[in-house]
């Protein structure tokens, strides 16, 4: 027992240092901000100025802005609020919001391996969790992402949460009266809340609060109401309440402040078949990409689940073992999960245009799927149970593997605080640019990021956002002018999206206005006055009428 205890001891500070270890390096060796980080991190400013839900950049994931009423700041619907509101809490304890973005992730990067860990060892026992945070530590899409300030590691905690704490009403027990049916309750509409409150963090995790539904409707009625239908259907309702609750405030506030229940998006470009390809490759073929799948790392886990699953199989039907283990309801609505948050995912590729399904979208369903992926190992495998020393030696190995990875980008690593946000445009914005200042360009979201105060106009063409016409940029004058010191218009002669187009006509998917704009032909708009020629970017001087 006390060699046990102390073994326990020392993996937990082998882990802390490790997780202390792969925050260190994302905070100063590799610091991966996108285009959504800095747009998180300004309205988590805002939020912590008292400014309320929104962001200093107008147009960033608003398609249809430059038509609208030009509000600025404007209304932070795009995105839920969850992972900026969690900005601004960190950023309370004195650290820069930028940092505070790290830190989030990083922090919920270490609380997924812990959850991957224990919903592996409830559904397949300590060989199960063993193999599950062995493989989420090797596991290339979780390892990026949680270095970068994104919402999804935060969203995946949540939904391991939410499995770890809905395993309990899987298993019918008696019941133990009626204080202990009120305390059960009440951790039900907490349940209930948590799985309303994973759309406040990423709106496609929606089908969540079906799983729960779903899987009280397979309990035997939970520890409150033994196996009857009226507890089943009480426990429903209870969590049902709960989920609710925090979903109806989101869209009652984005219906408020927007007239509409989520956020409008230019059509799709991408035909269902596309969808369905990138999502398989995202799913079995992205582990160990940090962008998009691809079909021969698909082939190889699949081929690797097959016959994992053929001896899985083969085991449980030989004698005295049972087909289905204490622990199946689980795995079952887990791979239920990943197949409704697909379906979605997929569906609103149809509909709505905006980046293809890589890893990144696959994140929410590919982790919860790995504590099952170790649970058929282990089941695949029966004889590695009967070593005891397994477990401990899977946790070393991979911990060590990991540690290994982190120590080397640390030892060799640059300072990426040096390095980052250099670019010959951005050091123009930081020298030129001031809190009252106003900018108007492509993918502008970086300068409230960058110059914390000021605010931006953000385009990013067809088939993204509304093409810029001169007759918009007049109305952002004329609206915009008596608010702001100055208006600048920044424009690239490179594209900022989409990838491929730079060869093509820039009328077509920037308009004639920014075309021009981009050759430096100004001459025929009056508002325009040049200002420098980079290499990266024309900016002027949008003149108030």
């Amino acid at each position: 027992m006390r060699r046990t205890a102390t073994a326990t001891v020392l993996l937990a500070l082998a882990a802390s240092a490790y997780c202390g270890l792969f925050a260190a390096n994302s905070l100063i060796r590799v610091r991966t901000f996108t285009a959504d980080s800095m747009n998180y991190v300004d309205v988590a400013r805002r939020i912590a100025a008292g400014d309320g839900l929104v962001q200093s950049t107008g147009g960033f994931n608003q398609p249809f802005y430059l038509s609208g009423d030009l509000d600025l700041p404007s209304a932070f619907t795009a995105q839920p609020p969850g992972y900026p509101l969690a900005i601004a809490f960190v950023s309370r304890f004195g650290i820069a919001a930028p940092d505070a973005a790290l830190v989030v992730s990083a922090l919920s990067y270490a609380a997924v391996l812990f959850l991957v860990y224990l919903l592996g060892r409830r559904i397949g026992g300590s060989v199960a969790g063993a193999i599950a945070v062995g493989a989420a530590l090797l596991f290339v899409p979780l390892t990026h992402l949680g270095r970068a300030a994104l919402s999804e590691c935060l969203a995946v905690a949540v939904v391991l949460m939410f499995f770890l704490l809905l395993d309990p009403y899987l298993k019918g027990t008696p019941d133990r009266g009626e204080r202990a049916a009120s305390r059960g309750l009440l951790t039900l509409l907490g349940l209930g809340l948590l799985a309303g409150a994973a759309f406040g963090v990423r709106y496609s995790l929606w089908p969540l609060p079906l799983i729960g539904v779903a899987a009280l409707g397979l309990s035997g009625g939970g520890p409150q109401a033994g196996r009857s239908r009226q507890g089943k259907t009480r426990l429903a309702l209870v969590f049902v309440v709960g989920a609710f609750l925090p979903i109806a405030w989101l869209l009652g506030r984005n219906l408020y402040v927007e007239g509409r229940l989520l956020p409008e998006a230019m059509p799709s470009v991408t035909t269902l078949p596309e969808s369905l390809s990138h999502a398989t490759t995202a799913v079995l073929g992205g582990w160990r990409s940090t962008a998009l799948g691809n079909w021969p790392d698909a082939a190889v886990l699949a081929v690797v689940l097959g016959l994992l699953g053929a001896s899985a199989i083969r085991t449980a039907r030989g004698p005295g073992r049972s087909w289905h283990p204490a622990g199946s309801r689980l795995p079952l609505l887990i791979c239920l999960w990943a197949v409704l948050y697909l379906a979605a995912v997929i569906w609103r590729s149809t509909q709505a245009n905006f980046d293809p399904t890589g890893v990144r979208l696959a994140l929410p369903a590919t982790v919860p799927l790995i504590p099952v992926f170790a649970a058929l190992v282990a089941a695949a495998l029966p004889s590695v149970r009967r070593v005891a020393w397994l477990p401990a030696a899977i946790l070393v190995a991979c911990f060590g593997i990991a540690f290994v990875r982190e120590a080397t980008l640390w030892s060799r690593g640059p300072d990426a605080r040096a390095m980052e946000f250099r670019s010959e445009r951005q050091q123009w914005l930081r020298d030129h640019t001031g809190p009252g200042d106003l900018v108007i360009g492509g993918g502008t979201m970086d300068v409230p990021f960058l110059v914390p105060g000021s605010h931006a106009i953000s385009y990013a063409g067809l088939p993204y956002t509304e093409v810029l016409t001169y007759a918009d940029l007049e109305r952002i004058a004329d609206r915009h002018c008596p608010n702001f010191n100055r208006l600048h218009l920044v424009v690239r002669p490179t594209v900022q999206l989409g990838g491929g187009r730079s060869d093509e006509d820039p009328s077509i998917w920037l308009g004639p206005f920014i075309a021009d704009a981009r050759a430096g032909r100004y001459q025929s708009y009056a508002l325009l006055q040049p200002l420098a020629a980079l290499s990266e970017a024309r900016i002027y001087e949008v003149t108030c009428p």
